[in-house]
């Protein structure tokens, strides 16, 4: 499933120290208008010279050297680093800031550079991951500065201070970066964007991309495909070297990367089409001001663009850079101990996408109940957001739905389903392994099984072509996997305007076949879906057992952007796989086995990463067959992401066997507990499917048996191995055989 938890921006000062002092959004944006003019010694954070202390899951042993994890939007306060005081790690790449710098310009760098690893059609996993791995591997960082070197007195120090302590042992962030970015003051703040742009892109290919695909980007080799693609901008006078003479004359290694650097970033500014949103236009050095003249003009640059620029970066939206930059990030910003972080930052892109989670079957919201804290908070990211998104968590423009009429919620129009009586009953102490109830379980089982049609619950004027694919692959998932559910399809747009509508209507649905109280109900719902952003998945709510009608859901976040992606269906079909899973567990207090500790789990799916893995393999296997994904491709780069997490971290299939597991790796520094369960749980699939020669190991032997025998013995049976010599024998296999031979595999599998 995909889920999706609003997230929070962080600044944490002292993180060793348990500070947990709040500061609002209201004091962050008067913190940036207070340092328009600052001095070096006004730092926009309390210094205590206190270190960052990161946790570590008993199940790892990493070196104190290891690359930091992402945190988007965790701002550290901390000396180690001097002169730099504080830091933030964004997709591979560290942010270092200097005295005098406001957390708001550090805020819009961050949002920046996260704009360029959104997903989009033409991203290559692999690649991206190689790129993000170079970045780490070689602690790249970049540093952020006031006004500029006259600020500091002279030339700030390049590297932190630590780098000379250590001497030849220094590898942790030491000398892998290229230059500053400056905020900019007032007078000047017409520079910000192509400032923090055009900074930002010397980094990511001097650093990233001559490392990730040297033979087309390292600028010391004379036929790389980089340096040939200038050559011939410079032959054809569309780049002009002359500004940078003097420096070859005095540093020629120096003026090559110099050269190589420029022309990279005016050839990827160029193929974004983003000269009029920066600020710029052509000019003496650079003739090329569209992605159609590159093209055009310069068929070898674009070519070197498409190929690997494209592949592993996304052209930042020019709506969005705008609104980042003329306005205040909004952000809930928090003093937190590091050892004390909850899951409130899991949406991350990476990675976590598993909140199956119902929200309960209580009456009212009792003043304890965590779901009375979640709208205040859900309250308070629309009320107190003054930016220009549509609540505090996003900076992207609140869209505009002119001359809407809203819609009324009506009971008439909920769908009407039978109920199914089964006869028997489950005990806790009575009901073990050794006395199954055979009858009773195919009953509830088949209690699961429905013709009926798809419900949606969507507001007006949504784009019909998105219910109609969402329906398409719900009725492709029902051919592959059978017919199950009920299913109501939860729609909520970005800003959506219809919400009170969305949040009323899915309730009396929920009220009429889950047992929830309508008006709690709705007051969480409707607040719950204005946190929503502009992107995009599904959360799947598994039925509830021993239901007479057991209805399924799926609630869909953004839905517009994934359709617009091309990557609905393909969501939807990973959902159903979850609705084919969730049909054939049936008791009580099982519905996640790992979320439970008696003795019923054992009834359950089975490991968390057997859950995961197999819904995304499936709907990628199944997806291809019908042209809405690729199969090898996004297989390839949830390797490419698996291989490097256990060459770095040696974590394999058994640290996600249950949830407890993966919220340890998500507190450890790789904060991969979304990698392991879903990229390399993919991978878990392919082997046992490979291993069985068949994909009805899974279809007709394990899931369908998992109530009836346990999922250990249901996954001896269907494997032939034990799921403990699993562990074993996938871990051996994983650690010894090279990407090629691993990738064969999945040519086999392709025939089953």
């Amino acid at each position: 499933m995909l889920g999706w938890i609003p997230l929070l921006l962080l600044i944490c000062a002292g993180c060793s120290s348990g500070e947990t002092d709040t500061v609002t959004e209201s004091q962050v944006n008067a913190d940036s208008q207070a340092q328009q003019s600052p001095t070096p010694s006004q730092s926009t954070v309390s210094q205590n010279g206190s270190q960052i202390q990161n946790n570590q899951s008993a199940a790892s042993n990493p070196t104190a050297s290891s690359p930091p994890a992402t945190e988007l939007g965790v701002i550290y306060n901390d000396d180690k680093y001097a002169p730099f005081n504080r830091h933030m790690d964004v997709h591979g790449i560290r942010l270092f800031v200097l005295d005098g710098v406001s957390n708001e310009i550090v805020m819009k760098i961050s949002h920046t550079l996260a704009s360029m690893w959104r997903d989009t059609d033409q991203i290559d996993r692999s690649r991206r991951e190689e790129l993000r791995f170079q970045l780490e591997d070689r602690y790249v960082y970049q540093r952020i500065g006031y006004g500029g070197p006259d600020f500091y007195g002279g030339e700030p120090l390049e590297y932190p201070e630590i780098a000379d302590r250590l001497g030849d042992d220094a590898r942790e962030f030491a000398h892998n970066h290229i230059d500053y970015i400056w905020e900019k003051d007032e007078r000047e703040s017409d520079r910000q964007i192509i400032e923090v742009i055009e900074h930002l892109l010397h980094t990511l290919t001097d650093q990233g991309f001559r490392f990730a695909f040297p033979a087309d980007w390292d600028w010391e080799d004379p036929d790389s495909t980089l340096n040939q693609a200038m050559e011939l901008a410079i032959e054809n006078g569309h780049y002009s070297v002359e500004s940078y003479q003097d420096l070859r004359n005095f540093d020629p290694e120096g003026y090559n990367r110099v050269i190589a650097t420029e022309f990279a970033f005016w050839m990827i500014l160029a193929a974004w089409d983003m000269f009029e949103v920066t600020g710029v236009t052509a000019n003496e050095e650079w003739g090329i001001d569209s992605s159609e003249r590159l093209k055009e003009e310069l068929p070898a640059a674009f070519a070197l663009y498409e190929n690997t620029v494209a592949t592993a970066l996304s052209r930042p939206e020019p709506e969005y850079i705008l609104a980042v930059f003329e306005s205040s990030v909004s952000a809930l910003v928090e003093h937190k101990d590091s050892g004390d972080r909850d899951h409130d930052d899991d949406r991350d892109h990476d990675n976590d996408r598993d909140h199956d989670d119902d929200h309960g079957h209580d009456d009212e919201l009792p003043a304890d109940d965590p779901r009375q804290q979640e709208l205040i908070s859900f309250g308070e990211a629309v009320s107190e957001n003054t930016g220009p998104g549509c609540n505090i968590w996003t900076a992207v423009p609140c869209p505009e739905f002119p001359n809407f009429v809203k819609t009324e919620p009506s009971r008439t129009t909920l769908p009407m389903y039978s109920e199914a009586t089964c006869q028997g009953s489950f005990s806790e102490r009575e009901y073990l392994l050794q006395t199954p109830k055979d009858d009773y379980v195919t009953c509830l089982i088949n209690a699961s099984k429905s013709n009926a049609e798809p419900y949606f619950v969507a507001g007006a004027e949504i784009d019909a072509r998105i219910i109609e694919q969402i329906r398409e692959a719900e009725l492709y998932g029902a051919e592959v996997f059978g017919n199950w559910g009920p299913i109501m399809n939860i729609l909520v747009r970005y800003g959506e305007p219809d919400v009170e509508y969305v949040a009323a209507q899915s309730c009396l649905y929920l009220e009429r076949y889950r047992d929830r109280e309508y008006e709690s109900c709705r007051e969480y719902n409707e607040a719950y879906y204005k946190t929503f952003d502009d992107c995009c998945g599904a959360l799947h709510e598994t039925p509830v057992p021993l239901s007479p009608v057991r209805v399924q859901y799926f609630t869909y976040s953004a839905p517009e952007a994934s359709y617009k992606e091309g990557m609905i269906r393909k969501t939807t079909l990973h959902e159903y796989v979850h609705v084919w899973q969730s049909a054939h567990v049936v008791h009580p207090h099982s519905t996640r086995c790992s979320d439970e500790q008696n003795v019923l789990c054992e009834l359950g799916n089975g490991p968390l990463w057997l859950e995961e893995g197999t819904a995304e393999y499936f709907a990628l296997y199944f997806a291809e067959k019908k042209n809405w994904s690729d199969f090898k491709g996004p297989m390839t780069g949830a390797l490419g992401n698996a291989q490097r997490i256990y060459d770095r971290w040696g974590f394999t299939l058994q640290n996600s066997h249950s949830r407890a597991d993966k919220d340890a790796l998500d507190e450890h520094q790789c904060r991969c507990g979304g990698a392991i369960m879903y990229d390399m749980g993919q991978w878990g699939v392919a082997w046992l499917i490979n291993r069985t020669g068949t994909n009805d190991s899974f279809l007709t032997e394990f899931y369908p048996n998992v109530a009836y025998l346990g999922y250990q013995q249901a996954f001896k049976n269907a494997f032939g191995l034990s799921l403990d010599d699993f562990y074993v024998e996938f871990a051996d296999w994983f650690d010894s055989s090279s990407q090629s031979e691993k990738l064969e595999l999945l040519d086999q599998n392709s025939r089953y």
